[in-house]
């Protein structure tokens, strides 16, 4: 199966390739220590970056290429995570050195670098998580905490076939989580692929289609969030997603939304970070690490739905131009 299309601008940022690790490079030399975490219930491994800011005289570029200028021993690093609820502390789980998610090529040195590894269950009960980093060979500390983001729910539509056709747009109603201030869903039309000399050859794939990211007013949840969804625009995105191949046939299966939200923090980060990028002036990034620089926060991740596509709709997939190449029988 390909790889999904994301183009989801809060998930992650790069959060473990290409984050920004200069502080100042002209400054008396320091440790600044840099986390970045996104905790996510949906997922069973967790993962923080911890690194080195850059100070002191020298040239960042250069520094930033050799990987012991970024990367602390982990034989002197200490990183945990508390889950909390109610002001009592309930577990805590001990994260190990990784070398296995590698960097994509850039300015930081790469491909391998080191992140912190936990496998265990992010609960969605009220808990709050504390992240703890010590370097026990200076004594440096940082720390930061967040809520976990409860899940969106789609309220409307509620009839499971979606006239995603030359017609008016189907209203896709959402209410947003509480701590979440970053919502974005994503149409997974899934589909089957069977070779037309031999109809027994069968694989199946999916196409993500990235609908608007919307931000809410607060973080209590309950906002109704509302996304058009546009036949021709769908049509058109199968067309320029999908391979033409005239040795396979294709049948329209279910489709079902995938709903992404971020926490406020993250939020945050993501707001600052695009107005530094778009603005020339020196602006002060944003950080939620206490005794350090960076940001940990959590999104949430959920797939709703069994829909399929209307009568309508796949006589379209299968007849307009747009898509008649596609090779949809039905």
């Amino acid at each position: 199966m390909r790889l999904p299309r994301f183009l989801l601008p809060f998930f992650f940022l790069a959060v473990f390739t290409n984050c920004n690790n200069e502080i100042d490079i002209n400054a008396e030399w320091q440790e600044v220590m840099v986390c970045y975490g996104v905790l996510d219930p949906a997922d069973t491994a967790h993962y923080i970056r911890v690194e080195k800011g850059f100070l002191g005289y020298g040239n960042a570029e250069e520094m930033a290429g050799v990987f012991d200028s970024i990367h602390y021993d982990p034989a002197d690093m200490e990183v945990r995570l508390e889950q909390w609820r109610d002001g009592l502390l309930q577990q805590t789980f001990w994260l190990q050195p990784d070398t296995h998610r590698l960097r994509e090529p850039g300015l930081f040195a790469n491909p391998r670098q080191i992140l912190y590894k936990g496998v265990f269950t992010v609960v969605q009960d009220g808990s709050r998580y504390r992240l703890i980093v010590v370097n026990h060979r200076s004594g440096k500390q940082c720390e930061a905490e967040t809520p976990i983001v409860q899940h969106a729910s789609v309220i409307s539509p509620v009839a499971q076939s979606l006239p995603l056709s030359d017609g008016p747009a189907v209203l896709l109603k959402v209410l947003s989580p509480q701590h979440g201030r970053r919502v974005q869903p994503t149409l997974r039309f899934h589909y089957t692929e069977r070779f037309v000399f031999d109809t027994l050859q069968v694989s199946y794939d999916y196409v993500d289609w990235p609908l608007e990211e919307k931000i809410t007013q607060g973080t209590a949840g309950g906002e109704q969030l509302i996304y058009a969804l546009n036949g021709n625009v769908f049509q058109n995105y199968l067309s320029a997603t999908i391979r033409v191949n005239p040795l396979v046939e294709r049948i329209a299966g279910r489709i079902e939304f995938v709903l992404r939200s971020g926490a406020d923090d993250l939020h945050t980060y993501i707001l600052v970070q695009q107005a530094m990028q778009a603005s020339t002036s020196d602006l002060a990034p944003f950080s939620n690490i206490e005794g350090g620089h960076g940001v940990f926060s959590s999104t949430a991740t959920k797939l709703h739905g069994n829909y399929q596509l209307s009568p309508n709709a796949i006589a379209e997939l299968r007849f307009d131009p747009v898509t008649a190449d596609l090779n949809f029988i039905r």
